[in-house]
């Protein structure tokens, strides 16, 4: 991951006021918090640990969609720092590349 500057925005935009501020807490760009919004972005490099909805961000971006709960079901490493759960990005990648290979395919004809 990329070192982090707490002063500028997504948009580069000065963090000093309370919208830039929510605004960059919820693309990652300022301190971290606990909520449920994304904080990966297509482009951007890809983190080593991301929690449910950013891991379910990153599969539907790369291979397929996918929704935060799917990922309870699948048999990957869950690490819970404070409380919060955490997947290993690379494992959920190679699980998802598997599964996308391992899936069903047809070809479509006119009807």
């Amino acid at each position: 991951m990329t070192d982090i500057d707490d002063t500028k925005s997504n948009f580069n935009q000065s963090v000093n006021n309370l919208t830039s501020n929510e605004e960059a807490n919820h693309t990652g760009l300022a301190k971290k918090c606990r909520c449920k919004h994304i904080h990966w972005r297509p482009g951007s490099l890809l983190p080593l640990y991301a929690d449910k909805a950013t891991a379910a961000a990153i599969i539907t971006h790369h291979f397929f969609p996918i929704s935060p709960r799917t990922l309870e079901r699948w048999p990957l490493t869950v690490r819970r720092p404070n409380k919060a759960t955490i997947y290993e990005v690379a494992e959920l990648m190679q699980y998802a590349e598997a599964k996308l290979q391992s899936a069903y395919a047809y070809k479509q004809v006119e009807g």
